[in-house]
C-alpha cells in the first residue's frame, strides 16, 4: 500500500512539474528575435549653447533625413539626424 501511494506521489510531482520545465523552452523564441527589431540612426552633427539654436538647425532637415533631435548634455544641446530604418 505504501509502495502504491509513493508511486502515485511520485507520478504526480513529475507531471505537475513538467509544464514549469517547458515554460523556458516555450520562452526562447520571443528572445530569440532581436534581429527582427528596427533601430533608428542617429548622426551627431553639432553642439549648440542653446536650445533655440538647436532647434533652428532642425528646421533645416535635408531630404533623406526622417526627423533630428535636441538633446541635453552638459548644459549645452548636441543636435542629431536621426534615419529610420
Amino acid at each position: 500500500m505504501r509502495a502504491l501511494l509513493l508511486a502515485s506521489l511520485l507520478i504526480l510531482g513529475a507531471a505537475q512539474s513538467a509544464p514549469a520545465q517547458a515554460a523556458p523552452a516555450q520562452a526562447a523564441p520571443a528572445q530569440a528575435s532581436p534581429v527582427q527589431a528596427a533601430m533608428d540612426y542617429w548622426q551627431y552633427m553639432a553642439t549648440f549653447a542653446t536650445e533655440e539654436e538647436c532647434e533652428a538647425e532642425g528646421a533645416k532637415i535635408p531630404e533623406g533625413v526622417d526627423y533630428y533631435a535636441c538633446w541635453p548634455s552638459k548644459g549645452a544641446w548636441d543636435f542629431y539626424w536621426v534615419f529610420l530604418t
